[in-house]
């Protein structure tokens, strides 16, 4: 009987034990911090200003706030990824953008007048209408279409995701 309660007291303690560590924030990397709620559509330099529904992913480290994750998968300023000689369409990052210094959360950035206009999605021209209910607009810059990307549900309701892909 005292080695019952013994081994139940151990199993208890461990129990508890794991169940604090499984929400204690991890170490991130360099550059990046822990979220409780991840975005799945974490900006990166491929796709600074990813279009996203606001919906909690798994716990994960992210990058920081202002950085993006390259092609190694580290987080860095979105002025250190590559250029890509292959897409014309793609805004140059000079210092005579002043879109490549501004994060839009709403929409994609616009010059006008010489100056960074953060842009609505409510209120951009759309290349894609859907039947989703909870569905975000789509805006895509020239050369590319809005294509509906389902993503996997943690809390319903989770509708697709638009996201812009080449017109090949």
């Amino acid at each position: 009987m005292c080695y019952k309660v013994f081994f139940l007291s151990l199993a208890l303690m461990f129990a508890q034990a794991t169940a604090q560590a499984a929400k204690s924030p991890q170490e991130c990397p360099n550059n990046e911090m822990w979220k409780d709620c991840s975005s799945e559509c974490e900006p990166s330099c491929k796709n600074p200003t990813p279009i996203c529904t606001t919906m909690c992913g798994e716990p994960k480290c992210q990058c920081q706030a202002d950085l993006v994750r390259d092609d190694s998968l580290q987080c860095v300023p979105q002025s250190k990824c590559p250029e890509k000689e292959s897409n014309p369409q793609k805004r140059q990052v000079n210092e005579q953008d002043p879109c490549t210094t501004v994060r839009c959360s709403n929409g994609p950035c616009v010059v006008q007048n010489g100056s960074a206009v953060c842009t609505d999605y409510a209120s951009v021209n759309t290349s894609h209408e859907t039947d989703e209910p909870n569905a975000k607009p789509c805006a895509c810059p020239a050369g590319q279409h809005c294509v509906p990307r389902q993503v996997q549900c943690f809390r319903a309701p989770c509708p697709p995701i638009p996201e812009c892909v080449d017109d090949n």
